[in-house]
């Protein structure tokens, strides 16, 4: 099924494939999030932060020019 899919296409199916086969259920809360194969820190603190509300894990820095 994951024929001729990129490696990073492949491997964010895991990370899908994963959350179905627990429920279907995406977890709401950052240190939860980075089980799912593809999430990593940044990633799972902005998810977390953006779509759940959760405070303090997620930050941008921009840096002045």
């Amino acid at each position: 099924m994951l024929q001729g899919l990129s490696w990073s296409d492949s491997f964010h199916c895991q990370g899908a494939k994963k959350i179905v086969a627990e429920g279907g259920q995406i977890p709401k809360v950052a240190s939860m999030l980075r089980n799912i194969p593809g999430i990593g820190e940044y990633t799972s603190g902005a998810i977390a932060s953006i779509a759940f509300k959760e405070v303090g894990s997620f930050c941008v820095l921009v840096p002045e020019k």
